[in-house]
């Protein structure tokens, strides 16, 4: 016979389990946007450690109790217990649902809603194999007194056996949902470790990026401004003061280096360029300055210039080292400098970069300066392992485990040929675990913590 200290202890530890898992998946579910699995799976807890507990009237002790009690307790423990079963395995599909999609993993509440078919394990599993063991256990009147803490099947044994053995058909499948999620967390965390170090071999990238924007069509950059945008003046010809009165127009057409007509990626034009000033009145003929050359601005420090002018290959150079190594395609693209322009691109490409949906990509957009894009480097959406995802895993991992564990001394008893079940085995261990495994793994949650403080606030305000 089990001590009574022994049995009180077992009690009052469930009873303070069945609790605290109450708080711990009541709070999870509402971190993960869901009620039904937290409040079915709290439900059944309760059937399963209620039932066991109210056996405390008779000191626990099973030759003491009615008949009719002992039957109840039988029964709604087995129940209990194959619900339980059937509302692990929906959350461990689940759980493998919301893995196998990384790009979600930073939105928990869309993946555990209902579906239709969580029916199969919710509710058809626990009623066929709680019909089959209440069949078997009431044909061979295997619900008999012994030295234990709680009513069972307990003569013949493998009757018994048959209601751990049941459970086990949810074994090969929660395994091997647990397979794919760590195999799936695991490649998509190397990805981005990949991706993170790859920093040097971003031209196959880039140029995949600057096919999906469109640029192919862009124009090419032209270091001078069109003659359409600047007219020659009849009768004048504008000179640059530095060079000879003879230079062609061609040759020293005063310009803007880096200034572009084409259209930004977000399909505004550039802003025009200013119109030349009106010139002088005609009367003033007089001066030989007014007539070799156009009106010019004050001179400029040639420490403060804005666009020094430079030869046409100075200035590809300068811009090809602005902006980094660049696989051509063909054509030449540079950045437009204008700060209003270069501000349109950074916002389309992160729009387009969020728009896009696949799990492999990662894209690519410009960050740092303001003026020209200086610096490349990633800006994915990286997918996240979360705590509750590490949780779940956790869970899922420990769920077939606990099968096969809740089964363990009566396997052996039945290899034993025993004719009575061992007083205590694992069967009472899993009373502990199946009232304590949701506040364990899910309490240390940061979310969970803080729901379970707010809720507690606002009842005792």
């Amino acid at each position: 016979m089990l001590p009574f200290a022994l049995k009180l202890v077992w009690c009052i530890l469930c009873l303070l389990g069945t609790v605290l898992s109450w708080a711990a998946f009541m709070a999870l579910g509402s971190l993960m946007g869901t009620t039904w699995a937290p409040l079915c799976f709290c439900i059944a807890v309760t059937m399963y450690e209620g039932m066991f507990c109210l056996g405390m009237i008779w000191r626990m002790d099973p030759s003491s109790m009615p008949r009719a009690f002992c039957i109840a307790q039988t029964l709604v423990m087995e129940v209990s217990m194959f619900f339980l079963g059937g509302i692990c395995m929906a959350l461990c599909i689940a759980t493998s649902l919301h893995i196998l999609k990384p790009k979600k993993w930073g939105n928990i509440q869309t993946s555990f809603k209902w579906r239709s078919i969580y029916v199969l394990p919710v509710i058809i599993y626990p009623l066929a194999a709680s019909g089959i063991q209440l069949a078997l256990a009431f044909k061979t009147n295997a619900i008999q007194a012994a030295n234990d803490m709680y009513c069972d099947a307990t003569n013949p044994l493998w009757v018994r056996l048959t209601g751990h053995a049941i459970p086990v058909v949810l074994i090969f499948p929660s395994a091997v949902l647990s397979v794919i999620s760590i195999r799936r967390v695991i490649r998509t965390l190397k990805h981005v470790e990949r991706a993170r170090q790859d920093d040097h071999e971003l031209p196959r990238q880039m140029r995949r990026e600057h096919r999906h924007l469109g640029l192919k069509g862009s124009s090419p950059t032209s270091p001078c401004p069109s003659e359409e945008m600047f007219p020659p003046s009849p009768g004048r010809q504008l000179v640059h003061p530095r060079f000879p009165v003879q230079a062609s127009h061609q040759r020293m057409g005063f310009h803007l280096p880096f200034f572009r007509r084409m259209k930004t990626f977000s399909g505004h034009p550039s802003p025009p360029l200013p119109s030349p000033s009106p010139r002088p009145a005609d009367g003033d003929t007089d001066s030989v300055a007014s007539s070799s050359f156009p009106t010019f601005a004050p001179m400029i420090d040639p420490k403060d210039k804005l666009f020094p002018t430079r030869s046409r290959d100075e200035e590809q150079d300068r811009l090809s080292r602005d902006l980094g190594p660049w696989e051509d395609d063909g054509h030449v693209s540079s950045a437009t400098t204008s700060v209003t322009g270069h501000d349109r691109s950074q916002e389309d490409l992160k729009t387009l970069d969020q728009a896009q949906e696949d799990d492999g990509t990662f894209h690519l957009s410009y960050i740092d300066s303001e003026a020209t894009p200086t610096h490349i480097s990633h800006m994915a959406v990286v997918p996240q392992v979360t705590p509750q995802i590490h949780r779940l895993i956790v869970f899922q991992i420990s769920f077939p485990i606990f099968i096969m564990f809740v089964s363990l001394s009566t396997i052996i008893d039945v290899a034993k040929h025993r004719s009575t079940p061992t007083p205590f085995g694992t069967q009472h261990v899993v009373l502990l675990t199946n009232a304590w495994a949701p506040a364990i793994v899910f309490g240390s949650l940061k979310g969970v913590r803080q729901n379970i403080v707010s809720f507690c606030r606002s009842r005792w305000r």
